[in-house]
């Protein structure tokens, strides 16, 4: 990332800072839920800046990933590690990892479409006088992560009205200025951005419910949340909605910075949950969840309940594969930027496995060109042509685009042939397995002494290797073993 994309980030935030502080001001919160919306858009910035004058200093392992793919797994670890893995704390934390798995392979299977997804229900803690997650660890400090320069633009432009969005549910959590029935509704725009942490192959709509009450524990409130497709959801549909609902004065229209700082109260009596809103968004569009249907096609939201948690059945086994994968990388102590390239890698072939079978599927997540050829292979297959299939299916996996997990385009990672002469040399260092070049990492070791970007190797369980001046990270073996590797290695 050079000077120049850093200089556009400060000017963006600011920028964005000015605009979401107008849409604030639209919204009629209380004096105290107002002064914690104005205070955490002042610690945003804070936060970035003193970000950035780290990665300015070149203190870059201080600058944080703004997405660490394998953040519940570390803590997953650090809790087995802290009270034992049979703990009540670690089984927590190991629930939450299999949620995360659960979320990440969802996204995947589901890149080109609509997805609902299960509720979740987060408790307030009234010490730290925030809502948190498992393990008690604050939500906000968790968003507070993703306030970092190394983080694209766009991220960038999303973390800010987030990190308000949280601190206003603090805020109402804190001063108990909930209505019981009432929800709050917050609209997103995944775009096609390379480095944001939501599907986004396609521009997809993220539609959200937060929802507040109390019970003998607490405080809580229940998270609702949606992906529509933009197909037939635009944004002049989106426009059109909230100047209806009277958020804005008529002939207004906010743009998508100020769309995300947006949070807009709803009567239950007339929008009770919030596919019923979703409803009335499709009725506008002529939709289905966002797809365009033909006139007088009926919309049946139990099944899309029904069809997503049949879903979620089907690809158990697969997301706790994801969740053990996560796990390893954690207890290898991979970097936030390894894990994040290699979970990718992973998902991808998840669901390459899960779709093989499945052609109609594959739609939703590669695409058509993809899904016609799984189709073929099995045609090829029901006629005895086995070796025709199988080969039909190794095209359809190569030649398919990267899974929307991470984003589009590529995850940084490349496949090395085996013969390739740093495959070699990564072997000698005691590298297994399936090799990837990694075009985004640099050296740690020599290379970088000498200002040098250097030839990183991974592979799938997180070592590394630099093919040219052999310094290694081997994971899962002994510090001897590991340095006799890398000796061997540099003889060769």
């Amino acid at each position: 990332m050079g000077i120049d994309t850093l200089e556009h980030h400060d000017q963006l935030a600011e920028y964005e800072i000015s605009q979401l502080s107008r849409v604030a001001a639209l919204a009629e919160w209380s004096p105290e839920i107002f002064e914690a919306r104005e205070q955490a858009l002042v610690q945003a910035q804070q936060i970035y800046d003193r970000n950035h004058e780290l990665l300015m200093a070149g203190e870059f392992d201080k600058v944080p990933m703004p997405i660490d793919a394998i953040g519940d797994a570390r803590f997953q670890v650090e809790m087995e590690e802290t009270h034992g893995p049979f703990s009540q704390q670690a089984l927590e934390a190991g629930e939450a990892t299999v949620l995360s798995a659960d979320r990440a392979l969802g996204e995947a299977m589901r890149a080109l479409t609509w997805e609902v997804f299960k509720p979740k229900r987060r408790r307030f803690d009234d010490e730290q006088e925030v809502f948190v997650s498992e393990g008690r660890r604050p939500i906000i400090k968790q968003l507070h992560k993703g306030l970092s320069p190394i983080a694209s633009a766009d991220e960038v432009s999303r973390r800010f009205p987030e990190t308000i969005e949280e601190e206003t549910y603090n805020a109402i959590a804190k001063h108990r200025s909930f209505d019981p029935n009432t929800w709050i509704l917050t609209l997103s725009l995944a775009g096609k951005d390379k480095d944001m942490g939501y599907v986004h192959k396609t521009d997809k709509w993220m539609a959200r419910g937060v929802s507040f009450g109390e019970d003998e524990q607490g405080i809580y409130r229940d998270d609702e949340q949606a992906g529509l497709s933009g197909r037939g959801i635009t944004e002049e549909i989106i426009d059109e909605t909230i100047e209806e609902l009277e958020i804005v004065a008529p002939g207004t229209r906010l743009t998508r910075s100020e769309k995300l700082g947006l949070q807009i109260e709803l009567d239950k009596k007339y929008f009770p949950t919030l596919l019923s809103f979703i409803e009335y968004l499709d009725v506008k569009a002529g939709t289905h969840m966002g797809e365009p249907i033909e006139p007088g096609t009926e919309r049946d939201y139990a099944m899309v309940v029904a069809e997503a948690e049949r879903r979620h059945q089907e690809q158990e086994a697969k997301r706790l594969e994801v969740a053990a994968y996560s796990l390893e990388l954690a207890r290898n102590k991979v970097d936030a930027h390894t894990s994040k390239q290699l979970m990718h890698v992973f998902i991808d072939k998840k669901a390459h496995e899960i779709v093989c079978q499945q052609p109609e599927a594959a739609r939703a997540v590669f695409g058509d060109e993809t899904a016609d050829r799984y189709q073929e292979a099995l045609e090829l297959e029901r006629l005895g042509e086995y070796e025709a299939a199988e080969g039909m299916r190794n095209t359809a996996e190569e030649e398919a685009p990267l899974v929307g997990y991470c984003g589009a385009g590529s995850c940084g990672l490349e496949k090395l042939a085996e013969l390739d002469q740093a495959a070699l040399k990564a072997r000698a260092a005691g590298l297994e397995g399936e090799l990837l070049r990694s075009t985004e990492s640099k050296c740690r070791g020599e290379c970088l002494k000498e200002g040098k970007k250097g030839d990183v190797l991974v592979n799938m369980k997180g070592s590394k290797f630099c093919a040219e001046c052999g310094s290694s990270d081997i994971k899962g073996i002994s510090a001897a073993l590991s340095d006799f590797f890398a000796s061997k290695a540099k003889s060769n």
